[in-house]
C-alpha cells in the first residue's frame, strides 16, 4: 500500500515587512470583487505622498492590510480534502493582530511524495483581496524519530515583503505611465487602482496618469506632488508648398524663379465657376518658354497634355490641376524633414 503523510503546520509571521524586487507569487488569491461605484466625478488626488519613497509606499500598504492569507502546496499530489488555505480579517488598524490571528490557523493536508519540495506562502492584502504583501518558504519534509514528518520550523517563520506593485486608489484612472529620464514606463491600471512599481518609488521622474473624463494631471515621484504644467493653445495656418489656388483666373502667367536651370514649378489649382478659354504663358527667371501643359480635372484620372503653342484653352466649370512643362528646368529635389519624435504618449 502507498504512503501517504500528514502534513500539519502553524505559521509564524516575522513582524518586519520590506521592499522586495523578486517575483510575486501566482497563487495569490482571487481578488474579492469591489462594489462597482462611478467615478465620474470623483476628484483627482491633489497629491500621491506614497510614491515619494519605498518607505512611504510600505506604510500606505501597511495602512490598508483588512485580511490575510496562508496557503501551502506542494511539487507532488495532495490529496483532497485537505486544508491548504486559510483566509483571516483585521478588525483594527494594528497589523500585528491579523500575525497573531493567522499564527492560531493550522493547515492540515495529506501528501503522496513526502521528499519532495513543498511549500508555505502568505500574503497580507486590503479588503478587496487586492496583495500588498508577500512571502513564501520552500523546504523539504523529513522522517522524525517517532515516524511522523514535521514541518521544519524555521519553514513556519515567513518574512513578508512589499508586492513589486502596490495598488493605489486613483478613481477614474484610464491609464498611467512613468516619464523617468525621458524613459516611458507603461503602469498597469486595473478598476480605479493603479498598479505602482515598487521600483519606482522616490525615483527622479513623473508618473502621468490620463482620467476616464479624457483629463489627466502629473505627479513628481520624488515628492509625490502635482506637477507644475504649463498650458499650451496652438494653431497653425497649413498650405501644400509650391501649390497656387486660383478662382476664376482671367489670364494665367506662370513666371518661376530658375537659378542654374533649377527651381520651382508650380502647381495650379484652377476653380472655373463657368465656361472660359484662358490664355496660358510660362517663362523662368532665366528666360526659358515652356512648350506645354498637362492638365488633370479633379476627380478624373485622365491626364491631358497640350501643345503651349495654341496659346489658350477653353475651360468648362470645375475645378483643375495644371502645370507648365519646360524642356530644360529642372524641379529641386524635395526637402525631406528629419523625423520628429513628439516627447508624449496618448
Amino acid at each position: 500500500m502507498k504512503k501517504i503523510v500528514v502534513v500539519m503546520m502553524m505559521l509564524v509571521l516575522l513582524g518586519s515587512v520590506s521592499a522586495w524586487a523578486g517575483e510575486i507569487s501566482s497563487a495569490q488569491p482571487a481578488p474579492v470583487e469591489e462594489t462597482e461605484t462611478s467615478s465620474a466625478n470623483l476628484p483627482i488626488p491633489a497629491n500621491l505622498p506614497m510614491i515619494a519613497s519605498t518607505k512611504a509606499l510600505t506604510s500606505y500598504a501597511k495602512e490598508r492590510v483588512a485580511q490575510a492569507s496562508m496557503f501551502s502546496g506542494s511539487a507532488g499530489p495532495i490529496l483532497p480534502g485537505g486544508k491548504t488555505y486559510v483566509t483571516v480579517t483585521l478588525a483594527s488598524q494594528d497589523i500585528r493582530q491579523i500575525a497573531d490571528l493567522l499564527a492560531k490557523e493550522k493547515l492540515s493536508f495529506r501528501v503522496l511524495k513526502p521528499e519532495v519540495e513543498q511549500y508555505l506562502s502568505a500574503s497580507y492584502c486590503d479588503e478587496n483581496g487586492l496583495q500588498l504583501f508577500y512571502g513564501s518558504n520552500s523546504y523539504r519534509l523529513e522522517k522524525g524519530v517517532d515516524g511522523t514528518w514535521p514541518v521544519p520550523d524555521w519553514a513556519k517563520n515567513i518574512k513578508l515583503n512589499l508586492c513589486q506593485e502596490v495598488p493605489i486608489y486613483v478613481p477614474g484612472v484610464n491609464f498611467a505611465y512613468a516619464n523617468v529620464g525621458g524613459r516611458y514606463v507603461q503602469i498597469n491600471v486595473w478598476r480605479n487602482y493603479v498598479w505602482f512599481p515598487t521600483s519606482l518609488a522616490g525615483i527622479a521622474g513623473q508618473l502621468i496618469i490620463g482620467m476616464m473624463d479624457g483629463g489627466g494631471v502629473s505627479y513628481d515621484i520624488t515628492s509625490g506632488e502635482q506637477s507644475e504644467t504649463v498650458l499650451i493653445e496652438a494653431s497653425a495656418n497649413v498650405s501644400v508648398d509650391n501649390l497656387v489656388a486660383l478662382d476664376d483666373p482671367e489670364v494665367l502667367y506662370s513666371l518661376p524663379t530658375s537659378v542654374g536651370g533649377q527651381g520651382q514649378n508650380p502647381l495650379y489649382q484652377l476653380v472655373i465657376s463657368d465656361t472660359r478659354t484662358i490664355p496660358l504663358f510660362g517663362r523662368t527667371s532665366e528666360g526659358e518658354l515652356a512648350t506645354g501643359v498637362y492638365v488633370r480635372q479633379v476627380g478624373t484620372s485622365e491626364l491631358m497634355y497640350f501643345d503651349i503653342s495654341i496659346g489658350a484653352l477653353p475651360f468648362s466649370a470645375g475645378t483643375y490641376d495644371l502645370w507648365f512643362v519646360y524642356p530644360n528646368f529642372g524641379q529641386d529635389e524635395p526637402v525631406i524633414p528629419p523625423s520628429y519624435d513628439g516627447g508624449g504618449m496618448g
